[in-house]
């Protein structure tokens, strides 16, 4: 059965998301797959968030409430990932939500590819629209050298330096002791993937997307006053970034466009669609016919 079926956890960090909170737990508890361990890490809210959690922990035995005063959410993670029980590791974040199937296709992949890594597309979602976001067309096994090619071309989009398109192998991030930098204010995502991606042999690419990514209006994260000042952490990423490719041989031919790293701006390269074909593209159904259009999808 574990082989088959083998036990994922899934990092929830928390932190103030009363009105979003039930919303994702309700779709991490609604997935095919089952074997599921869920830690939702409060980081101190001062709102309901601690409460919301105490219910779904009661009403699902997977879910689990970890408090701890607050940290900021690379300290979520990294309490997350050091109580983990699975051998594969998700992350969601508490104002987001996942398709029924996202699990599932994760983990089919990582089983029947044999890989240490899987990375699949997302959807961003502003208001009621729908964006497909996935920087690499062709699905597939990459080698880590190859995926490291084809993320030279835009590092930048969150589809490279997000944690939560991806599914990882907790043995390997516990083996070499993994976290995410709790000193970094920007950044600390691309930060973890750059490290992980040292000890991977292969990376599974999926083009079914496994997560919605709600955007909300005004974000932090997305404000070019933050960008600018998080200059001092992109520069500490791109040492990271740099030995990467020196360890795979890339770098001296590469070297200009690795160095433009720190002037990149994060990104999403998607396009639009209707949310009916989006929900029905990302539970891996057939998409509703859309009068008008041309295929959407293969």
């Amino acid at each position: 059965m574990e082989q088959q079926s083998p036990l994922v956890t899934v990092v929830v960090p928390v932190y103030n998301s009363q009105f979003t909170l039930d919303r994702c737990l309700k779709s991490i508890c609604a997935q095919t797959y089952r074997n599921l361990e869920i830690l939702a890490v409060d980081d101190g809210s001062a709102d309901a968030s601690r409460q919301i959690i105490a219910r779904w922990a009661a009403a699902d035995s997977r879910v689990r409430l970890i408090a701890k005063a607050n940290g900021g959410v690379s300290q979520c993670r990294n309490t997350g990932i050091r109580q983990a029980q699975g051998r594969f590791l998700q992350f969601v974040d508490s104002d987001d939500r996942i398709p029924p199937s996202s699990t599932q296709t994760l983990v089919s992949q990582a089983l029947s590819r044999d890989c240490q890594l899987v990375v699949a597309d997302y959807y961003m979602v502003t208001g009621g629209k729908y964006m497909k976001n996935g920087s690499i067309q062709e699905p597939g096994l990459y080698t880590r050298r190859q995926f490291a090619q084809l993320m030279m071309r835009s590092p930048s989009d969150f589809y490279y330096g997000v944690m939560w398109n991806k599914l990882y192998c907790a043995d390997l991030v516990r083996r070499y002791d993994l976290a995410c930098p709790q000193e970094m204010n920007w950044g600390e995502d691309f930060f973890f993937n750059l490290e992980y991606l040292r000890y991977v042999d292969h990376v599974a690419v999926v083009k079914r997307a496994v997560y919605y990514y709600i955007r909300r209006k005004n974000s932090l994260s997305l404000s070019k006053n933050v960008i600018l000042s998080a200059l001092p952490a992109r520069m500490a990423l791109f040492s990271r970034y740099k030995e990467l490719y020196e360890g795979l041989d890339l770098y001296e031919n590469n070297k200009l466009g690795i160095s433009l790293y720190p002037l990149t701006f994060a990104h999403d390269a998607g396009y639009p669609i209707p949310r009916e074909v989006a929900e029905a593209d990302a539970a891996g159904e057939r998409p509703p016919r859309q009068r008008g259009r041309g295929r959407l999808f293969p």
